[in-house]
């Protein structure tokens, strides 16, 4: 990633506030996680050797599931997840409002495009989701 997309996308993360992103979620990430780490027949929150608790984990991949503003932190978590586990490191991005959100998307590709390692995202949105259980 060459210095000018780098300052671009520092500036972008100072731009959005990510307190107002966090206070309008549709549903909490809990759900989203359970809901799609099933679907894909991954394990939810397993705890691993040195006391890391990866989002989800498949026979491929281990996954940091996040809200679209929190791609940045995503990527760190995925790749810290990829090494302790030996697998390709990949994000579910819960993607609320993907209309609005896009851009957040294009930032996590274009941080992870140069990568040696085999990157996998996914787009998680509410509809997406199975409905609530009744209590």
């Amino acid at each position: 990633m060459n210095a000018k997309t780098l300052a671009a996308l520092t500036l972008l993360l100072i731009l959005i506030p990510a307190s107002a992103q966090a206070a309008a979620r549709v549903n909490e990430q809990a759900r989203y996680s359970k809901n799609w780490c099933e679907k894909i027949g991954g394990k939810l929150r397993v705890l691993v050797e040195n006391k890391t608790v990866v989002d989800c984990l498949t026979d491929q991949f281990a996954v940091k599931i996040s809200f679209a503003d929190e791609w940045a932190s995503a990527i760190g978590y995925a790749r810290y997840y990829a090494v302790t586990t030996g697998r390709d490191p990949g994000v579910a991005l819960i993607m609320e409002s993907p209309a609005q959100e896009f851009s957040l998307l294009v930032f996590l590709l274009t941080a992870i495009k140069d990568d040696s390692k085999t990157w996998r995202v996914w787009v998680v949105k509410p509809g997406d989701l199975e409905p609530a259980e009744e209590e």
